[in-house]
């Protein structure tokens, strides 16, 4: 999880508590008073926060945080012409087809495309 943004909240990023589930309904409350201007609901729970993400409660389990984004791709798999052992290559592809349409044309030294998983 990122430390909580609220820019990033309020152009649509997932948030989550600490302990990561989700806030529903975030509304920034500009013209309320006190320093708990956010609002929102936790499991059906309407919960407050300040504009930082820290949570009106006695814990800090309601603090906000951003949900990582989890990011997927694929690679070509190569045998290095040298060693003979495999090795990616050098660019993530956002479709399997334009993957193996680049990995094919390199038809001495291409083994496979793979997926590949990330978090950001």
């Amino acid at each position: 999880m990122k430390d909580f943004d609220l820019d990033q909240a309020m152009q649509g990023a997932r948030i989550v508590t600490r302990y990561g589930k989700e806030v529903e309904d975030l509304t920034y409350m500009g013209n309320a008073e006190g320093e708990f201007k956010l609002v929102g609901t936790v499991d059906g729970q309407i919960q407050v926060w300040t504009l930082g993400g820290i949570a009106c409660s006695e814990t800090d389990v309601y603090d906000l945080y951003i949900e990582n984004e989890f990011c997927e791709g694929w690679v070509n798999v190569y045998r290095d012409p040298k060693t003979n052992e495999p090795m990616f290559g050098n660019k993530v592809y956002s479709t399997v087809t334009d993957a193996e349409n680049n990995g094919k044309c390199n038809v001495n030294t291409y083994i496979c495309t793979t997926l590949i998983e990330w978090v950001s």
